[in-house]
């Protein structure tokens, strides 16, 4: 659109999008290991696939009470996730650590 100034940028194989991937490989309520890729006051990025980063909220980090997610996370950890919400037309993804650790209580 050069009266905008922008480029429209698209995949040739509908398959090769990350969010169509993530759609048909990692259903919600799967649960993996993957590394945080950042750190924000509200939460941490971790990344699910190239391309695709998904946010665990403060609160989703562990039952105790988090006051600070750095005291907690540091980028480059590897944490284990629930796959608990996507919102495709946003592309949002919910994760959260707490999911994991109360199924680990609940097998104990």
């Amino acid at each position: 659109d050069p009266e905008n100034q922008k480029v429209s940028l698209g995949y040739k194989k509908e398959e090769d999008n990350p969010w169509v991937k993530l759609e048909n490989e990692v259903p919600v309520g799967t649960e993996f290991t993957a590394p945080v890729v950042s750190i924000t006051k509200f939460g941490a990025f971790v990344r699910i696939m190239p391309g695709i980063d998904g946010l665990v909220h403060i609160s989703e980090i562990s039952n105790e009470r988090v006051n600070k997610v750095s005291d907690v996370l540091k980028v480059g950890d590897e944490v284990r996730v629930k796959l608990t919400a996507v919102d495709f037309d946003r592309k949002r993804i919910s994760l959260s650590m707490k999911a994991c650790l109360d199924e680990a209580e609940d097998a104990e």
